[in-house]
């Protein structure tokens, strides 16, 4: 089945600007160059023969090839074309740094613009936060973002500020806590689901998402949806897979993912998964099963009964309630494991970073920050 036209999100808030001077009277110029006179005397050019057209009669010659749009329509395709140059994540990304400064500058009593101490200020705040690097530089940018978009001067072009950024980037103190997902314990989450799931379609749907995020070293926004009125355009539908080698033992599934974190533009990427020894952890046979009981018709991959898509709310939670039925509700697991998990467990099989690199999509050595000591996971009685 051809996969279904995914529409574009309204315009941002990010995009509003004021369009009031979009229109500003000033039409394109339309000269051109006039025809020749026919007319000579004597090999001589007469002085009508120079004459210029007037702008009036200039004009009148092209009004029915062009016509100026209404300034509304201008503003709008203004903000559209704004709007589009951020893909959504970004959108949402800046909106949250937003968001964050409007908390940061609550009792502060001056008046927008911001001046560039309170952006050194909300730097420092980030980081007492706990904030990553990451998110504290995505969250300036939100703020230089929505400064230069009204006009105002960017408080974030700063010598301190930028300082205070490295200075965030060289923290050794700030370490990623979150935890490799390891193959015994994703056989317990799997054995879980069947005890804090509600029905056993839950269970199934639930098992087929994380062995395949795991086996495909994917992100969350690529298999849960943000909500379940906003699908981005990340989101894995029904129409990105494809079973293979059906009549063999060894199928396959392969999975394209049309549209990712450093793959905005170009072609899907494909990642093929294989079947495994182990059947109680095969990714091929868990999605076959949740297939074989999915609700008819496209829509998002994983989706429950109702054919309400699987939100990453709903996905945590989930997570975590399988987590504290195994004992380790208190660790540092979340969604990101299981891209972490099978960056470290292929490393400790012996596979080349390069190769690493390449099955979980990375464009750069930042696959090194995945590869990370794997804990001891007892495995007790279920």
């Amino acid at each position: 089945m051809p996969r279904p036209k995914r529409t574009a999100p309204p315009p941002s808030r990010l995009a509003d600007i004021d369009t009031d001077h979009a229109h500003d009277g000033v039409q394109p110029s339309k000269r051109r160059r006039g025809a020749k006179s026919s007319t000579r005397s004597s090999g001589q050019e007469s002085s009508q023969d120079r004459t210029v057209p007037s702008d009036a009669s200039r004009g009148s010659e092209h009004d029915d090839s062009f016509t100026h749009p209404p300034s509304n329509l201008v503003g709008q395709e203004m903000a559209r074309l704004l709007s589009a140059a951020f893909s959504p994540h970004t959108h949402r990304a800046y909106a949250s740094g937003w968001s964050a400064f409007c908390r940061f500058r609550k009792n502060i009593r001056t008046n927008l613009p911001a001046s560039v101490a309170e952006t050194r200020e909300f730097i420092a705040w980030l980081s007492l936060q706990g904030l990553a690097h990451a998110t504290i530089t995505t969250y300036v940018s939100g703020v230089g973002y929505y400064h230069k978009i009204r006009g105002w001067p960017d408080p974030t072009k700063d010598f301190i500020v930028s300082k205070l950024m490295h200075g965030c980037r060289r923290d050794r103190n700030r370490v990623d806590e979150r935890l490799p997902m390891s193959l015994p314990l994703l056989a317990q989450i799997i054995e879980a689901f069947t005890h804090v799931c509600s029905s056993h379609y839950e269970a199934t749907l639930f098992k087929a998402a994380v062995t395949c995020a795991f086996f495909g070293f994917m992100r969350l926004g690529e298999f849960a949806a943000i909500s379940k009125t906003k699908l981005q355009e990340s989101l894995l539908h029904i129409s990105d897979i494809e079973f293979c080698d059906l009549a063999s033992t060894q199928q396959s599934v392969v999975i394209s993912f049309p549209y990712s974190k450093n793959n905005k533009t170009g072609a899907p990427q494909r990642v093929k998964l294989v079947t495994t020894q182990n059947s109680a952890l095969c990714p091929v046979m868990a999605l076959q099963g949740y297939i074989s009981i999915r609700p008819s018709g496209h829509g998002p991959l994983f989706c429950h009964f109702d054919g309400s898509p699987l939100t990453a709310y709903q996905f945590n939670a989930v997570l975590k309630k399988a987590l504290t039925f195994c004992g380790k509700g208190d660790l540092h697991y979340r969604p990101h494991s299981f891209r972490i998990g099978a960056a470290t467990t292929a490393y400790e099989l012996g596979v080349p970073s390069t190769d690493i690199q390449q099955m979980g999509r990375w464009r750069s050595d930042a696959v090194l920050t995945y590869i990370r000591p794997m804990p001891v996971v007892t495995i007790p009685p279920i």
